[in-house]
């Protein structure tokens, strides 16, 4: 943890978890959103530099994600859309 460059303790711990729910979420989100191609083959830096840099807009209601927008000329669009889906269908609202 000292070379986490924290001065505080509690900031190092932060960063700590952090880290670790950041890497729990690559390992499983992917699974989640892309089970099939082309997507399903693409690693982390992959989807990092080309699907999850895909230009849209948020909008939120009342501090909650209301609506995703995302650019339909984007070439994982719909695939990113349909990924943003079957989220929703597994850790959505009942």
């Amino acid at each position: 943890m000292e070379q986490r460059r924290k001065k505080r303790l509690a900031a190092q711990e932060a960063l700590v978890l952090l880290t670790d729910v950041v890497h729990n979420l690559w390992a499983w989100v992917p699974q989640w959103m892309f089970p099939k191609k082309p997507l399903a083959d693409f690693g982390t830096t992959r989807l990092v530099e080309n699907v999850f840099h895909l230009p849209g807009r948020l909008f939120f209601h009342d501090d909650w994600l209301s609506e995703v927008q995302l650019n339909r000329l984007h070439p994982y669009a719909e695939d990113v859309a349909a990924g943003l889906e079957r989220l929703l269908d597994h850790f959505g609202d009942p």
